[in-house]
């Protein structure tokens, strides 16, 4: 997508690379082994489409920021967060959220939080020609191919790690609730598509980029 320039926000900047986390579960410090366990819970969301798919399925959506969310579960001011599992374990969300509601394939159950690495061109352009050169060398695709494989790994240790403990549950949702949760997931997409400017540009270039991956091309 930015490499075919349909991203905004980078024309300032030089894009050294760019990520996604895995997608995002639901981990709540109340019981929540299906969808209609959700509603009424206050679940911390990362910006305006995590609250809208939160919104969705019944839940009130609270910002607030991440390093904030397990005192705050703690305290019963939010009942849960929807985080992957490098994030439900590096703020410790972990140690006060023992339920999470995965999807019915095992995967995430929202969507993925972008991010990136990026230099002041000014600063970049400013660096002796060897430095230049080693950035070039390894930016782009072929960092981000360092960071999926890394991060793949610490998601499925920390993964296995919490399915083992006893302390926490782990559920799939089940057939019908995963039909359930995709159609419901369809509005949010739909919706978003209407309001953004770009929207339909953007959603069909995204899901062109998903069919040649799943490809192989």
């Amino acid at each position: 997508m930015f490499e075919k320039n349909l991203l905004r926000g980078y024309q300032n900047v030089f894009v050294v690379s760019l990520f996604l986390t895995h997608p995002y579960f639901i981990h709540a410090k109340p019981k929540v082994t299906k969808l209609s366990d959700l509603k009424g819970l206050k679940i911390r969301a990362a910006g305006p489409v995590f609250g809208a798919s939160i919104r969705a399925l019944g839940a009130v959506p609270v910002g607030m920021p991440a390093p904030a969310i397990a005192e705050n579960i703690s305290r019963g001011v939010i009942n849960g967060a929807a985080l992957e599992w490098n994030g439900h374990y590096a703020f410790r969300t972990k140690d006060v959220a023992k339920f999470t509601l995965i999807s019915n394939s095992g995967s995430g159950l929202l969507g993925t939080v972008p991010l990136a690495t990026v230099m002041n061109k000014k600063i970049f352009d400013g660096l002796p020609a060897d430095g230049r050169k080693s950035i070039l060398k390894h930016h782009g695709l072929e960092m981000t191919k360092r960071f999926a494989k890394l991060h793949d790994a610490i998601n499925k240790k920390l993964r296995t790690a919490t399915e083992k403990n006893p302390d926490h549950t782990v559920t799939r949702l089940s057939a019908d609730e995963q039909n359930r949760f995709d159609s419901i997931m369809k509005t949010v997409v739909a919706d978003w598509e209407k309001r953004h400017d770009r929207g339909k540009e953007l959603l069909a270039a995204v899901r062109s980029e998903v069919r040649a991956i799943r490809a192989g091309k």
